[in-house]
């Protein structure tokens, strides 16, 4: 049985797919399950590859945008969860300010 990727979406922006670090690799490293032991390996490992990937930025904001799960543009779900808060509260304060 050949192992999951990361699938290839076509459309919507998501042209640096086919350029990403992680194009060919198990998809399962993307995804740990939980949070503890054998998940936080994994995760390290696959923002690791992030660190090496010339799309990171677009993957970030990929995830950002679609709320997607798992480890994108070198960040787990909970990491781009206070980031995009952040991001709101800068937003709302340079909104405030004007």
């Amino acid at each position: 049985m050949p192992s999951a990727r990361i699938p290839e979406k076509t459309g919507n922006g998501s042209g640096w797919r086919q350029r990403a670090a992680c194009r060919d690799m198990d998809a399962e490293t993307f995804f740990p399950v939980g949070n503890t032991g054998y998940a936080l390996i994994q995760a390290a490992e696959a923002k690791q590859v992030c660190g090496s990937c010339s799309v990171v930025a677009a993957c970030l904001d990929w995830a950002l945008t679609m709320g997607e799960t798992g480890i994108w543009g070198g960040k787990t779900e909970e990491e781009r969860k206070s980031l995009k808060r952040s991001l709101q509260r800068r937003a709302r304060a340079e909104t405030a300010v004007v």
